[in-house]
């Protein structure tokens, strides 16, 4: 996955203010002025539902062991049994909303074409996510990758984790979450943007 997705505008925010309500998180108008359908980036500061039910702002990455840039995101097939990420699947799992996620097809290892990548039948996306506490900072999150769904493995050969309504409380409470790092995707389709 690379790094860029949509944050919900207000119109897309119907069907998660649903799955919200189940969670008792609320949506704050500051919220929605600051964030909503803005494009979200490695290093900014991004919404996240934790754990606790808590909707809070996270910064997207964590940073390197060697304070050299971030890593904003985990592979599903390691990430637990990696150094640096396991202990935050085990504590620290949550949600990233989103509409849609950006993916660029590379051509001779150059980006060349943009691709906004979208849930089929969905208004938002649910991106499983791990977060680490930091004292000093902003707590930080990175998003969880899986192998590409066939009709968008053109266009990269990774992509995000992404949960369905039911799976969103499995994943927050800890429920079977070792099994949701290799479930099927949530269909998406896509379409150019540039």
């Amino acid at each position: 996955m690379c790094g860029r997705y949509t944050v919900n505008t207000e119109d897309e925010i119907i069907e998660m203010r649903e799955i919200i309500q189940e969670i008792s998180i609320r949506l704050s108008k500051e919220y929605m002025e600051a964030y909503g359908g803005r494009e979200a980036y490695p290093s900014m500061r991004a919404p996240v539902i934790t754990t606790e039910r808590e909707l809070t702002l996270c910064k997207w990455g964590f940073k390197k062991w060697n304070s050299n840039g971030v890593i904003f995101n985990a592979r599903s097939e390691g990430i637990a049994t990696s150094r640096f990420f396991a202990s935050h699947l085990k504590t620290g799992r949550c949600i990233v909303p989103a509409s849609s996620y950006f993916e660029w097809q590379r051509q001779n290892n150059k980006p060349v074409t943009k691709y906004k990548i979208f849930a089929n039948n969905e208004k938002s996306l649910y991106m499983a996510g791990i977060i680490r506490s930091n004292p000093n900072s902003d707590d930080e999150f990175a998003i969880i990758t899986r192998e590409a769904a066939k009709n968008i493995s053109f266009i990269h050969h990774r992509m995000p984790l992404i949960l369905n309504k039911e799976q969103i409380i499995l994943w927050l409470d800890g429920n079977y979450y070792e099994r949701l790092l290799y479930n099927e995707s949530v269909p998406v389709d896509y379409k150019e943007v540039g």
